[in-house]
């Protein structure tokens, strides 16, 4: 098997690998239910500090806007009108330019945030049917027993063992232990995130412009 595949866990290898290293192997201090509390808080951080899960809502119409947040919404990534990305505004902004969102219907530049739900600027016109993909980190599904699958992709699963582990010392009430492994947490996935950030070692090649030889 490959590399990816020893890495790959579910919730049954995180509850082994964590009760190993937290010296409760059997389970009889940390029961079943408070594994899959702590997992599910672990997922949720590493999703919110990293946003690795994304949800797209793509092919709904134009003139089906504003649309509620999604219950599993954490952050918005991207919003795309006809394959063309729209630019942030917030709704203070308009305000602040006088702007009434309603009376002048046209294809929109913008969208932003107000009253849970997202918006389109201009308004889209009564029965425009332009494709509208919205693109947003979401939260992962949750854990509710063995054998599940872990949501956060695999360059996080060590990083979860470690935030179990620690959760399991804060209920033993072993603060120092809790806090060292936090920290251990916190710098695991920030090297995790600066990976994910620069794909490659190496330099851009630089040459010349092929612009400042035309002007020469």
């Amino acid at each position: 098997q490959g590399k990816a595949d020893f890495l790959l866990m579910n919730v049954d290898d995180v509850i082994r690998k964590a009760g190993r290293r937290f010296g409760d192997s059997n389970n009889v201090l940390i029961l079943a239910a408070d594994f899959f509390d702590f997992i599910n808080d672990g997922q949720l951080q590493i999703v919110r500090l990293t946003g690795d899960i994304k949800t797209t809502n793509t092919g709904a119409a134009a003139s089906t806007y504003p649309l509620s947040l999604p219950a599993t919404f954490i952050r918005g990534e991207r919003m795309e009108y006809d394959g063309n990305p729209l630019k942030l505004i917030t709704k203070r902004d308009l305000d602040d330019l006088n702007v009434d969102v309603a009376d002048y219907p046209d294809s929109p530049n913008f969208f932003y945030y107000y009253n849970n739900q997202v918006h389109l600027y201009p308004d889209p016109p009564v029965g425009d049917t332009t494709s509208v993909s919205f693109i947003y980190w979401s939260m992962p599904t949750s854990v509710t027993g063995t054998g599940q699958n872990l949501t956060v992709p695999i360059a996080h699963h060590e990083d979860l063992v470690t935030f179990v582990v620690a959760r399991c010392h804060e209920r033993n009430e072993n603060w120092a232990m809790y806090q060292q492994l936090m920290n251990e947490f916190n710098a695991g996935l920030g090297q995790r995130i600066e990976e994910a950030k620069v794909k490659n070692d190496t330099y851009p090649i630089i040459q010349d412009d092929y612009w400042d030889s035309w002007y020469q």
